[in-house]
């Protein structure tokens, strides 16, 4: 006797364009890894990196910075660590960024065959 799978809603409901691109958005700007850390990379948190580099010897006269990382570790960085910290965060975001466009595009021409199943970011790989 055949057994009967779970039932996924996901996987039968319909996925359009801005679905997709709301996922494709939404990974973006996940925390991703940098340097042995996992760092926030959404405009708010690429503010306050930027702030913070901009006041270093204002906010941390001893000559470190406690920086609170995605995953809420705390780790206390220098200047040029933080500011490592953010210039591989923007590249590593970049080429993340590139490969989800692509992703992106391939899966709109897979349309109207997608489902909000597809487009999961576990789906993305």
């Amino acid at each position: 006797m055949p057994s009967l799978q779970p039932y996924d809603a996901l996987a039968q409901q319909p996925a359009d364009r801005d679905d997709i691109n709301a996922a494709r958005d939404r990974m973006e700007i996940a925390p991703i890894q940098v340097g042995g850390y996992m760092v926030d990379c959404d405009p708010k948190s690429e503010t306050r990196m930027v702030n913070a580099l901009q006041v270093f010897d204002t906010i941390a006269p001893t000559g470190t910075l406690d920086w609170t990382m995605a995953d809420n570790s705390v780790v206390a960085l220098t200047r040029p660590q933080l500011d490592v910290v953010y210039n591989d965060m923007l590249v590593a975001r970049a080429v993340r960024s590139a490969q989800l466009h692509a992703r992106a595009t391939e899966i709109k021409g897979r349309l109207p065959g997608v489902t909000m199943r597809d487009i999961e970011p576990e789906n993305w790989g």
